[in-house]
């Protein structure tokens, strides 16, 4: 990926949307009916994140920090490059540094877009070379 589609994104509105799902479970659904996809995420965590989520909704498991961090700890252990015990911790400081009450919907449609742009810069790329 070349270094402007890297900085096609918006890190607090893919942080955003991660929070208000893990500490709204009622807007996962709402979120799932964007059509939002973690291939649109360019955040490593929050993609590992997002598709946690996804994944415990569609399997009727709770989704809270602590159970997102659970299952999630090895990789997010790996790209936070910390220890697997800390990702409880970690993770509820990167999530409670979100302002996840309001806006998920415009902050899910801000990932996507950003997304589409960055595919259309890799097109573009893959043209031109």
């Amino acid at each position: 990926m070349s270094t402007l589609a890297e900085n096609i994104s918006n890190p607090a509105a893919e942080w955003s949307v991660v929070a208000s799902m893990v500490f709204e479970s009622e807007i996962i659904g709402e979120v799932i009916g964007t059509q939002l996809a973690a291939e649109d995420f360019l955040r490593a965590d929050a993609k590992v994140l997002y598709e946690a989520v996804v994944e415990s909704f569609y399997a009727d498991h709770v989704v809270e920090p602590l159970s997102m961090a659970e299952r999630c700890k090895g990789s997010l252990a790996r790209i936070w490059d910390i220890e697997d015990q800390e990702v409880p911790d970690e993770l509820l400081r990167r999530l409670m540094g979100r302002d996840f009450a309001k806006g998920t919907m415009e902050h899910a449609a801000i990932v996507h877009r950003h997304s589409t742009a960055r595919k259309l810069l890799g097109v573009a790329d893959a043209a031109t070379a």
